[in-house]
This record gives structure tokens, sequence and C-alpha cells, in this order.
């Protein structure tokens, strides 16, 4: 795990052209040698990374959802783990923009990209089915819709914060992306 850790540091405060085998053992305090061993090159480093990156987001995600039981706490918590992540994993959030980056010119990555927004959709599609059943019905388009908005809504809070010189303080804008789905919901 250290290895994978000190990529993903090194992606996050390098990036991906200057982070190499040499960095790493050097973050990690590891021959190279030794990184070579379990990686043949960095592009395998660079995939393992990722993949840990988006599996630590997931079991984030899992647990905080876990605690929650109606549908308006379910959506409170859906948005707040968002940006405690970005706030406890930081540099994780950077390796996240790096992988977007790649799902747009590399297939291997676009296929996972669209499966994990696709399963974060549905996470959200069945939290709205719950708040309906006690508001408002809402058709199946309508829930495919809200889902993707609230979804690419918050994914780009996320990102203006940690891409931008924003005022806003990550809590801050945190409560604006609630206020904003609340708002779009009618709550």
């Amino acid at each position: 795990m250290e290895i994978i850790e000190a990529t993903v540091n090194c992606l996050a405060t390098q990036g991906m052209d200057s982070t190499s085998l040499e960095s790493v053992a050097k973050a990690s305090k590891i021959a190279r040698s030794h990184i070579i061993y379990y990686f043949k090159n960095k592009e395998e480093l660079f995939d393992a990374a990722f993949k840990y990156v988006l599996a630590n987001a997931q079991d984030v995600f899992v647990q905080k959802m876990e605690k929650n039981t109606s549908p308006l706490e379910l959506l409170k918590a859906y948005v707040d783990v968002l940006f405690e992540w970005v706030e406890a994993y930081e540099s994780h959030a950077k390796v996240m923009l790096l992988f977007y980056h790649c799902s747009s010119s590399m297939e291997t990555y676009k296929k996972i990209h669209t499966e994990i927004r696709a399963a974060a959709r549905n996470r959200i599609k069945i939290i709205l089915e719950g708040l309906a059943e006690k508001k408002k019905k809402l058709s199946p388009s309508q829930l495919e819709n809200y889902s993707q908005a609230i979804h690419c809504m918050l994914t780009g809070f996320a990102l203006e914060h940690l891409t931008t010189s924003s005022k806003l303080s990550l809590n801050r804008t945190k409560e604006r992306a609630y206020g904003v789905v609340k708002e779009m919901l009618e709550l």
C-alpha cells in the first residue's frame, strides 16, 4: 500500500508526466527495483493507483450511506460524503481528476468511468424513488434526468473547488450544493 499511496501523492502533486518510478521510489523510501518487482512500468502503477482511489471513494461512500435510513437523510449523506471525501482525501480527489482526463482518451478507463457514473446515478435514483413515495411521484424519465443532473452538479461543485481559486470553503460549497439539490427537487 505504501507504493500506491506514494503514487497517489506524486500524481496529485506532480501530475502524470512528472511522476516516474524514481519519484515514487523516492516518495515511498523504497528502491526503484522493489517497485518494478510489483509493477513493470509506470502505466501499471498508475492503473493500480486509479483503482485504489476508486475503491477508496466507494468504501467511504458505502460506509456513510449505511448509517442513514430515510430518503432525505440518504440524500443529505450523499451530498455530504462527496465533500467529506474531497476534504479527507484531497490527493485522491486530484487523482480522480487525472482519471477523468484518461477516460477521455483511453477506452479501458472510459469503460470504468461509464460504469462508475451509472452506479452513482442509480444510487441517486434509488434515493429519489424513496423521496417520491413521500412527496410527488416522478416518472422514470424524470428520475433518470434528476439523477444525472444531481450527479453532474455535485461533480461540478467538487471540480470547481479543486481546480479554481474559489473563495468558498469546502463546507460552504457543500451547503450550496445541498441547497441547489433541495431547490431542484422542491424539498
